[in-house]
């Protein structure tokens, strides 16, 4: 019986180097999993700015485009344009009537809403999603000022709701609502009691709903 003589030149690998290539294998693999994670989490974090910036300057267009030509402005904790509110457009006896008004309204929770016409009953008119908006009234004049007074600065905070973590800021600096006719006449109660009857003062909807009144006269 002949039996075949092994090749012992024959090429290949050892135990030893099998298990090398491995490790350097897995710490390859590893490595680009994790420039992967990077990567995509970057990308989302660029897509919740760009997504918060979106909401903020949609938020200060709201407030721009249907303040800008009001002429009586009155910043509160309740809904002024209803009936018994100071800016009432409706026709009963003793009450003030005005061609327009609306109300919005920055709830606590972070949305923008819109009552038209003292309706009472609001819209929302902004995609928050995951999103909520913080509105700031900064440094508003007194009464007396209010002839002179053609701008209202504002300061929008996009938090994002899961972690409180503040995403995109419009600041007062840049947040200027333009009040383009406001006259000497006009209505605008920025702090205190109004005529010893109406809700406090309100800057901003941490602790509770922001309302924005204000009409347009003739």
């Amino acid at each position: 019986m002949q039996f075949k003589k092994l090749n012992k030149n024959k090429s290949g690998f050892t135990l030893v180097e099998v298990i090398v290539a491995l490790v350097l294998f897995i710490i390859l693999i590893g490595s680009a999993a994790a420039i992967l994670l990077s990567s995509q989490k970057i990308f989302a974090n660029n897509a919740n700015s760009v997504k918060a910036m979106d909401i903020a300057n949609s938020a200060f267009r709201v407030l721009d485009e249907r303040i800008k030509y009001s002429t009586n402005l009155i910043i509160s904790a309740s809904d002024e344009t209803i009936s018994g509110g100071l800016l009432d457009n409706s026709t009963e006896s003793g009450k003030k009537e005005y061609p327009y008004v609306e109300c919005i309204r920055v709830t606590q929770n972070g949305d923008v809403q819109i009552a038209r016409n003292g309706s009472g009953s609001f819209d929302n008119v902004l995609d928050k999603g995951k999103y909520k908006v913080v509105l700031h009234i900064e440094g508003m004049p007194e009464n007396e000022s209010v002839k002179s007074l053609n701008c209202m600065s504002v300061k929008i905070e996009i938090i994002d709701s899961r972690n409180g973590r503040t995403v995109y800021t419009i600041s007062p600096e840049t947040g200027k609502v333009e009040l383009l006719n406001f006259k000497k006449d006009s209505t605008f109660f920025p702090n205190g009691d109004v005529e010893s009857q109406k809700d406090l003062y309100t800057v901003d909807n941490t602790s509770g709903d922001l309302y924005l009144n204000y009409s347009y006269i003739e």
